[in-house]
């Protein structure tokens, strides 16, 4: 108990935080250049603020170096990493960014980060091997394709911080389940803190939002998802069955949609509108997109994910469940089809 209540005060302020700190931005947003008309890529009419995940950012950054004091150095590197990361999508935000500037500064922080990883919690004897090098090369690759996947996701008004904030919360309960007194230790501290600040701008960000999360904040929760995914599995706290199946949701349309489109012949990296949850936002409105997705993440993923953390043996068929039911859902949906706008 004497553990618990300072963690739960901590999740409250961070709440409290982020909601602040995006109030501030929302009134500051016009004299910064954060208010732009809607693109190609916008399922929005009206010219909104964006940039409300600067104090998101900024209460992760903030936590994570704090908790790194406690015996935790990879959370230093999360911190440092995920600060450069955020701001190069405040960056983006105020002005578009090239590209190549913005995947080159994506690349070489993940890299570094996996590469710390494997310094500090993994077997640096199996790292250097032909194998090992193989692994973290997969394992950068699929970070940079996971930071911009959770980004090009933020479409519509509170999809993207409702999906981080079950994300983190439902893997929590996850490690809870396998130990008992995971909550003591700093990384699912961290994870709490942050699903605090995600939880604090949902509560200006749920539609009709009154600003947007921006790419400081969907790029800074992209990297923190997966440096947190890449902790836990090393350390054999969650499985990486689990994780595919929790994360399977956002996999799914994005995965579909990149395919669908990258057949026809577009580029991958150019906007567009074509994601499943899109294609529904259009039909259904942003509320209840966002409550459909986060439905099927709580009740369908969730669920699944502990079966194949209870049951490792079926853990394979509960993956292929999962992902089965979820790529029929955005096929329909939808995803990757062609713009009629």
């Amino acid at each position: 108990m004497s553990t618990l209540i300072p963690s739960l005060l901590s999740i409250l302020l961070a709440a409290l935080t982020s909601y602040i700190l995006s109030i501030v931005v929302e009134r500051n947003a016009l004299r910064l250049g954060l208010v732009k008309a809607p693109n190609e890529r916008s399922s929005h009419v009206i010219p909104t603020a964006r940039g409300g995940g600067a104090g998101l950012a900024l209460v992760g950054v903030v936590g994570c170096g704090l908790l790194a004091l406690n015996d935790a150095p990879l959370l230093a590197v999360v911190s440092g990493l995920g600060a450069i990361i955020a701001v190069m999508g405040f960056i983006d935000d105020l002005r578009d960014v090239s590209v190549t500037i913005r995947l080159g500064v994506q690349a070489a922080s993940v890299i570094v980060f996996v590469v710390s990883t494997a310094l500090l919690i993994g077997d640096t004897g199996d790292a250097v091997t032909a194998y090992g090098i193989a692994i973290l090369c997969l394992t950068s690759v699929a970070g940079i394709w996971w930071i911009n996947a959770f980004n090009f996701m933020d479409g519509i008004d509170g999809i993207a911080a409702s999906q981080a904030g079950l994300v983190l919360v439902g893997a929590a309960l996850l490690w809870l389940y396998a130990d008992s007194s995971a909550f003591e230790t700093p990384v699912f501290g961290a994870m709490m803190t942050i699903a605090g600040g995600t939880g604090g701008l949902l509560l200006r960000n749920w539609p009709p939002a009154k600003i947007f999360m921006g790419d400081v904040g969907s790029t800074f929760l992209g990297f923190v998802l997966f440096a947190v995914v890449l902790i836990t599995v090393t350390t054999d706290a969650i499985p990486m069955a689990s994780w595919i199946i929790l994360l399977s949701v956002f996999v799914t349309d994005s995965t579909i949609t990149i395919m669908r489109r990258t057949c026809r012949g577009e580029r991958p990296w150019h906007a567009h509108r074509r994601h499943a949850y899109q294609q529904l936002s259009r039909r259904w409105g942003h509320q209840t997109v966002t409550l459909l997705y986060a439905s099927l993440t709580a009740l369908w993923a969730f669920p699944l994910a502990v079966a194949s953390l209870a049951n490792p043996s079926s853990a394979v068929w509960l993956v292929l469940a999962s992902y089965i039911l979820l790529s029929g859902l955005a096929v329909w949906a939808g995803a990757g089809a062609r713009d009629e706008r």
